[in-house]
């Protein structure tokens, strides 16, 4: 391996351990989402191998998110917890259907899409004084 691809990973390994929960979370709705978006665009929701991938990558992404979500140490309000839980339940149910070729994938874009503008304008927010506090500890 090249010097240059060492600093790449060394790169993408400080990045990681420093960015912020939720940029890594836009990151990955933003990846996840592009890839679905292609799919629909090149195969008008034809399911082959690259779709059903791009399925699957969203769908293993919002059971992580489940996952998060249920954890005692998940800090969300009440409401907002579970409002994306019944999202998270949505999509898991809405991808079956897809796989099973009886639903179309516009409304996981549709959900990923305003989960990433909640991300973005979460992100843009200034602190309040307790949340800096709890950044800080």
């Amino acid at each position: 391996m090249d010097q240059k691809q060492n600093a790449l990973r060394g790169y993408g390994q400080v990045k990681r351990q420093t960015a912020s929960d939720k940029h890594i979370e836009l990151q990955l709705f933003s990846s996840v989402t592009g890839r679905l978006r292609a799919q629909a665009q090149k195969n008008l929701n034809r399911l082959d191998g690259e779709m059903a991938e791009a399925i699957l990558a969203n769908a293993k992404l919002w059971n992580v998110l489940f996952c998060d979500l249920v954890g005692p140490e998940n800090k969300l309000t009440a409401d907002l917890k579970n409002n994306l839980i019944s999202l998270a339940e949505f999509t898991q149910s809405h991808t079956q259907r897809v796989l099973r070729g009886q639903a179309g994938i516009d409304i996981l874009i549709e959900i990923n899409s305003a989960v990433i503008e909640g991300l973005r304008t979460a992100i843009k927010a200034p602190l309040s004084g307790s949340e800096v506090a709890r950044e800080v500890a």
